[in-house]
């Protein structure tokens, strides 16, 4: 009986040591969120079924967040179908607020996206795809977002709002950066105190999948509507061969290590992954800043 309740009291510190790992403190920094991440050094988290490479840091007045896409099939799926990106707390006052971006497009949408209005091709000729101008158009059309929860904002709002800012890059290495800046008086109140902030914090990411539709019969080569914008150019920089891309840190369901784009992902036979919506949680407590 002795044995029997000294090896319940060894299960019950094993699960609770399981359980504070789970649950890691942001970064003391502070961040302009403009799709720039050399601030951040190497990302902390990577996850496996997301695809993404992700940090979080806060200082005295917001939360900020960045995710960095690890292959070609999270980019297309973060640009297309977009992501949502939910900030839990339980504690008493019990905060919950999300936020939807990019909003996802239709397949013209995408498309419009890839070529200049300024600078049309002519007539009876095929438009030459620029990776430069894709990415140009694509900043400039996304400047809306859906929020819901904050204390002082709801609904469809501008990416350059004063308390929720949002903005997406690309890095050298052809990596899409979306960084995110949270004033904590939008996700507690006005009036929080430093006490309502020391509770844990879930983040919860969710992205969204690609309809069959847009991703055609990949295992017979057919890309449908998607693969002809994106893999002409989109991310033909990818990550380099001696892992000059994208790098996770200590890691959050894989170990943080660096995964080199698909080279195609339309063609893939994991083509499954662009279809099904992925999602992860991590917990979290802000730093006070003596860490």
């Amino acid at each position: 009986m002795k044995k029997n309740f000294m090896l319940m009291i060894c299960m019950n510190i094993c699960l609770h040591v399981i359980a504070q790992s789970d649950v890691s403190t942001s970064k003391w920094m502070h961040v302009t969120a403009d799709g720039n991440n050399k601030e951040w050094g190497s990302l902390s988290f990577y996850d496996d079924e997301t695809q993404l490479n992700f940090g979080i840091a806060n200082d005295s007045e917001n939360i900020y967040l960045c995710f960095l896409t690890g292959t070609q099939a999270a980019e297309m799926k973060l640009m297309r179908a977009g992501m949502k990106i939910t900030l839990s707390e339980k504690g008493q006052s019990k905060h919950e607020a999300s936020i939807i971006f990019p909003l996802p497009q239709t397949k013209q949408q995408f498309k419009d996206s890839s070529f200049s209005k300024n600078n049309p091709p002519a007539t009876g000729t095929q438009p030459a795809f620029n990776k430069e101008t894709f990415r140009q158009n694509y900043i400039a059309k996304h400047t809306t977002m859906q929020v819901n929860g904050f204390t002082n904002a709801n609904g469809e709002i501008s990416t350059n709002d004063s308390d929720i800012h949002v903005a997406v890059d690309w890095d050298t290495s052809a990596n899409m950066v979306y960084e995110i800046a949270i004033a904590k008086k939008a996700f507690f109140g006005a009036g929080y105190s430093a006490k309502d902030a020391l509770n844990d914090i879930t983040l919860n990411v969710e992205l969204n999948g690609l309809s069959k539709s847009e991703t055609g019969d990949a295992k017979n080569g057919k890309g449908g509507g998607a693969h002809g914008g994106f893999h002409g150019g989109m991310n033909g920089g990818g990550g380099t061969d001696d892992g000059g891309g994208t790098h996770g840190g200590d890691g959050f369901n894989g170990g943080g290590s660096y995964h080199k784009p698909q080279l195609n992902p339309m063609n893939s036979d994991d083509n499954v992954s662009l279809n099904r919506k992925t999602s992860f949680k991590q917990k979290f407590v802000l730093n006070d800043g003596s860490n």
